[in-house]
């Protein structure tokens, strides 16, 4: 979610996501997020999210699986109705 906040456009859906991070909880639903907030997200998470993982994400052993589930996250946008 961090990834998202700084690129949104709408400061209503990022204010959204700011709260879900300064809360722990750890998720959020796209259908909360108006339709174009939705679009944006996903095209932020198509464009970008592997990369920044890969470039930002700590060397640990735990990185592979890391970024391999952000991969999941990333092929899964493609399935939305």
């Amino acid at each position: 979610m961090e990834f998202l906040i700084g690129r949104l456009s709408s400061r209503s859906a990022a204010r959204h996501l700011q709260e879900i991070v300064d809360n722990n909880l750890g998720s959020f639903w796209l259908e909360d997020m108006s339709p174009e907030a939705q679009r944006e997200v996903v095209n932020h998470l198509r464009a970008g999210l592997v990369t920044s993982g890969e470039r930002h994400l700590p060397e640990t052993d735990q990185k592979p699986g890391v970024v391999a589930h952000l991969r999941e996250l990333v092929a899964a946008t493609y399935r939305l109705p």
